[in-house]
């Protein structure tokens, strides 16, 4: 597991039959095309911002509960931030088509919009192997400054964890299909 200030990786020894069980619970719900917070105008051009499908999972489902604990576990190793609980439901991620991707953002909003509460730490778990797509990394900027990146392919199981405030994106795939779980812990507004 790495222990830097700007992120945090965890393997998380989930394997593909435990991603299957979750892929398989998926397969009976619709997955809808993903949108983008924002107003109006930023809205205008969504597919080339974020291209993949969605569905959203419970905060208290059992998948939300796992990834709670990894969440937990990088906060005490690492952030140290004063966090609550979900800012919302968990989001089961599909990219699957040539050119789905995520552009730049940051998961982070200007107010607090859950209960009084911000989103602090922002997770990505794949439950994909990094054979069954390519392109589609993770890249996380680290200093904003230089416009340092970190650059991830991530396999089946591996979780990256990192502050909500941080830019980051999902490259185009260009092949295959990558699947993920992504959540957003929360926590009084910071000072």
């Amino acid at each position: 597991m790495s222990n830097l200030h700007s992120y945090y990786t965890i393997p998380t020894a989930i394997d593909k039959s435990v991603a299957s069980v979750i892929e398989q619970q998926m397969k009976t719900v619709p997955l809808d095309t993903a949108s983008v917070l924002g107003d109006e105008d930023e809205r205008s051009d969504v597919m080339s911002l974020r291209n993949s499908k969605i569905h959203w999972i419970a905060s208290d489902h059992w998948v939300a509960g796992m990834m709670a604990h990894f969440i937990n576990v990088a906060n005490i190793g690492c952030f140290h931030f004063d966090l609550n609980l979900w800012s919302e439901k968990i989001q089961y991620t599909v990219y699957d088509e040539v050119g789905a991707n995520y552009g730049w953002h940051v998961d982070s909003m200007n107010s607090p919009h859950y209960h009084g509460l911000v989103r602090k730490l922002s997770m990505s778990l794949c439950l994909s192997d990094s054979s069954e797509y390519e392109g589609g990394e993770l890249e996380l900027v680290t200093d904003n400054d230089n416009f340092r990146k970190h650059t991830f392919k991530m396999n089946c199981g591996d979780a990256i964890i990192f502050p909500s405030t941080m830019r980051h994106r999902v490259k185009p795939i260009t092949a295959g299909k990558r699947v993920s779980l992504v959540g957003w812990y929360a926590g009084p507004p910071l000072r």
